[in-house]
């Protein structure tokens, strides 16, 4: 129920990201202005933002990357005690179940 309701709270925060702010905007023409804008989403530094808005915005089936970095990003220790590696969450996600 725990991991059900962190998941959760980071596809609402995927939504809040708006992909014409992140597309050819005319205020924020990449991820790093849209960050700076934005107080790097009070994360410990301005590469992990854009890393993570990257990963929301990228082609293909982007939600779990970027599910997955934020709850490693917002919440290490419930993330490592949930999985092993940022790789292990995201097969989680995309497939249901952790592959042996």
């Amino acid at each position: 129920m725990k991991r059900l309701s962190v998941l959760m709270v980071m596809l609402a925060f995927i939504t809040m990201i708006p992909s014409a702010i992140l597309a050819n905007d005319v205020e924020y023409n990449n991820a790093s202005q849209w960050c700076t804008a934005n107080d790097d989403l009070t994360l410990q530094s301005h590469g992990k933002c854009v890393s993570l808005v990257r990963s929301c915005e990228g082609p293909g089936n982007t939600g779990p990357v970027c599910s997955c970095k934020e709850f490693q990003s917002l919440n290490p220790e419930d993330f490592y005690t949930e999985y092993n590696s940022l790789g292990e969450c995201i097969s989680h996600l995309r497939v249901g179940y952790i592959p042996d």
